[in-house]
């Protein structure tokens, strides 16, 4: 399913799709590159489950929409995302990076729209499904105004971490430093608010006011255009820079042992 919706987003552009197989079929086959995404996960469950836990006494709470059942699945999808460009950091097939500097993939300036896709083909069925299990809580009406809120601002998160993204996936050497948390755990902070508590306290007053929440999802909409432009208009590295990364890796050097001098 990942992998169809993946093609769909990129339409015709087969070595696009391919390199969107390419970075699917790597993260399903590997468990290491499933951890950052399994951890930020259950991040997310904690807050989940700890909201619930707090502004829910009993059951009858649960069949009204609230802000702890509406941003369910607006936490789940940050901190997937968050976890899924972590794991792309993560070397897998170093060998397999060759193929497309030779091909000249990197170039063509599809690199965006190819790391798009295959995050949209990861996130968005997860989600979907997030969204379906409130349909019991808060009925059919609810549930589905509410999934496109959830799925505009999905596709904004990741366009515009997608844009961060400036390598293919699992084909370079880990960077130390590359999440900082350390130093940068404030701006997950503020992106977890932003994304996931504001628009669920906003979406909440807007539910009794269709017109209100249909100006949500425009102001989403354009959000999600200027990021499209910005991703295609974005200059993918030269050739120069491409060539300069590759003698510096480690990765891509040939190294001799001389053998043969040691048996004579």
């Amino acid at each position: 399913m990942s992998r169809r919706l993946a093609r769909l987003m990129l339409g015709r552009h087969a070595g696009a799709g391919a390199r969107a197989d390419f970075i699917l079929v790597t993260l399903a086959r590997n468990r290491p590159l499933q951890m950052p995404i399994a951890i930020s996960a259950a991040v997310g469950a904690t807050f989940v489950i700890t909201a619930l836990s707090r502004n829910s006494p009993d059951l009858a709470s649960l069949m009204r929409p609230r802000t702890a059942l509406l941003w369910i699945p607006l936490v789940m999808s940050y901190w997937i995302t968050v976890g899924l460009r972590a794991s792309f950091s993560k070397p897998s097939e170093l060998p397999a990076a060759w193929s497309f500097r030779a091909s000249g993939s990197d170039l063509d300036g599809s690199h965006w729209l190819v790391t798009r896709a295959a995050m949209i083909g990861f996130v968005v069925p997860r989600v979907l499904l997030l969204c379906g299990l409130l349909v019991p809580l808060l009925g059919w009406t609810v549930t589905i105004r509410h999934t496109l809120v959830v799925l505009g601002l999905t596709i904004v998160l990741i366009d515009l971490t997608a844009l961060l993204v400036r390598h293919m996936p699992f084909t370079r050497a880990y960077e130390p430093g590359q999440a900082r948390l350390r130093t940068r755990w404030f701006l997950y902070a503020i992106g977890f608010h932003l994304f996931a508590y504001w628009p669920a306290r906003i979406e909440l007053r807007f539910l009794a006011r269709p017109r209100a929440l249909l100006w949500m999802l425009i102001t989403i909409l354009m959000c999600a255009m200027a990021l499209e432009v910005v991703g295609r208009l974005k200059k993918p590295h030269s050739s120069s820079e491409t060539a300069d990364e590759a003698a510096e890796n480690d990765a891509f050097s040939v190294t001799v042992l001389d053998i043969a001098r040691v048996t004579r």
